[in-house]
């Protein structure tokens, strides 16, 4: 179904470049608050919350600082590293959020990845069904429902198949066959449809259901 995995795509990939735009404005700003800042290793003193209370000291001054960050791996008494400004050292950027601006730009790639994969996966499905749809055994079969796929979902929508009754013209056997997704149709269960068949692959089907105008 072109629409539903064209749809699939694009709201994959906007998702993943919300994610880029998160980790650059997270890195920009990590790097400019950070600049002429030095590092200073800090103790875990406590937690506020799950956040931990680092205890840390530049020149004369000593004070705390808490983290945004929480791990289930912090212990009191274990170190943790700041970025401390040496004109005044109570100004304190955390590290973690260089690496969470990472993690967030290696989500946007893993999600630009998943929307490349489902849209030439789509675009291969939807080039196998038109080929067989050419050259493939045609029987007639009867619609005897139209279900939603509730395993897809596009802005709370669900796409339908049709479910076909149909005799198998290798076999002879009556089966049941669904169609691909189709966001709209004008098939109504009593209506006819042609089934292709690969006569090399008793498995192989595409039903010859055309999308209609939503």
């Amino acid at each position: 179904m072109k629409k539903v995995t064209t749809l699939t795509m694009v709201i994959i990939l906007a998702v993943g470049l919300v994610f880029l735009g998160v980790g650059i404005a997270l890195g920009v700003s990590y790097t400019e608050n950070a600049r002429d800042m030095v590092e200073v290793q800090g103790t875990i003193v406590g937690f506020l919350g799950e956040n931990p209370v680092v205890a840390y000291t530049l020149g004369d001054v000593s004070s705390t600082y808490v983290p945004s960050s929480s791990s289930s791996s912090y212990r009191v008494g274990g170190e943790y590293t700041l970025m401390v400004d040496p004109q005044d050292p109570y100004r304190v950027e955390d590290p973690g959020m260089q690496i969470l601006s990472w993690v967030f730009g290696g989500m946007s790639g893993v999600l630009a990845c998943l929307g490349l994969v489902i849209g030439l996966a789509g675009a291969a499905g939807i080039r196998r069904r038109e080929e067989l749809l050419g050259w493939g055994q045609r029987a007639l079969g009867r619609v005897i429902a139209v279900e939603p796929n509730i395993h897809v979902s596009i802005n709370g929508r669900h796409p339908l198949r049709l479910k076909v009754e149909v005799e198998h013209p290798v076999t002879r056997e009556k089966i049941t066959v669904k169609s691909h997704d189709l966001w709209a149709t004008s098939f109504s269960p009593g209506d006819t449809v042609e089934v292709a068949f690969d006569p090399m692959n008793e498995k192989r089907y595409a039903v010859d259901a055309q999308e209609a105008r939503a």
